[in-house]
């Protein structure tokens, strides 16, 4: 018999969307801030640390300049997402209605995405939207999906 101490909280469908929403608005974050932090490791290799200041400079504003350094260097990692680029993913579907089900119809497909401006990459998209299209619906919602593959 499993121990009641180890066993995994039950989760619902609505813990599950709302931490698949979380983890796409998170995510593409960490990716981006990942390639700031590379920059931010070699930008201090290049300059001098701390132990090893000038004469007469205050270590204390040395720290100072480097946070704010960083801190511009995040902040335009932020500003360049999302990225123009010629897709947009993610879009609001509409639904038709029949006989009060929402319908839905989509197809997916492998296309050349454009990742950020002038960069493509080989990626599956559905109804031509990586990621592909938003669907809301409700508890209750009669809901029908019809997916070509």
């Amino acid at each position: 018999m499993p121990d009641s101490k180890n066993a995994a909280p039950a989760t619902g469908r609505r813990d599950f969307v709302r931490r698949g929403a979380a983890a796409a608005l998170v995510l593409p974050a960490i990716v981006s801030g990942l390639g700031a932090c590379t920059e931010t490791k070699a930008a201090n290799r290049d300059s001098s640390a701390p132990d090893s200041l000038p004469p007469g400079q205050n270590p204390a504003l040395a720290r100072r300049a480097q946070a704010d350094a960083m801190d511009a260097m995040h902040e335009k990692g932020i500003k360049a997402f999302p990225a123009k680029t010629e897709g947009k993913g993610n879009q609001l579907f509409q639904p038709r209605i029949e006989k009060g089900v929402k319908v839905y119809d989509l197809t997916c497909e492998e296309i050349q995405w454009e990742v950020e401006p002038g960069r493509r990459a080989k990626a599956w998209a559905y109804n031509g939207q990586v990621p592909g299209p938003q669907i809301r619906v409700r508890e209750g919602d009669r809901v029908r999906v019809n997916l070509t593959n």
